[in-house]
């Protein structure tokens, strides 16, 4: 017979130790992720830091966009707002 967590002594302590866990990951990525979007949402910043003119790193993103086949960030400043 298969056992499941509640089964096995202290079950119940590992199961609440790797839900913390999976939190805890869950919340680590989120924080990375935000990062992330907040550095590229501003293609002039981008466009500055890589020396090359803004509409060409938005023209890159929509051209990755494509290939993914999903859209990465909002493009009007009403979406972003809302993100923010």
């Amino acid at each position: 017979m298969i056992k499941v967590w509640s089964d096995v002594p202290g079950g119940r302590r590992k199961e609440l130790v790797a839900d913390i866990a999976t939190i805890l990951w869950v919340a680590f990525w989120s924080n990375i992720v935000w990062q992330l979007f907040e550095f590229l949402s501003s293609f002039a910043e981008a466009g500055r830091r890589l020396g090359i003119p803004a509409n060409t790193v938005s023209r890159r993103i929509q051209e990755l966009e494509e290939q993914l086949g999903a859209r990465l960030m909002p493009r009007d400043a009403l979406a972003l707002e809302r993100a923010g």
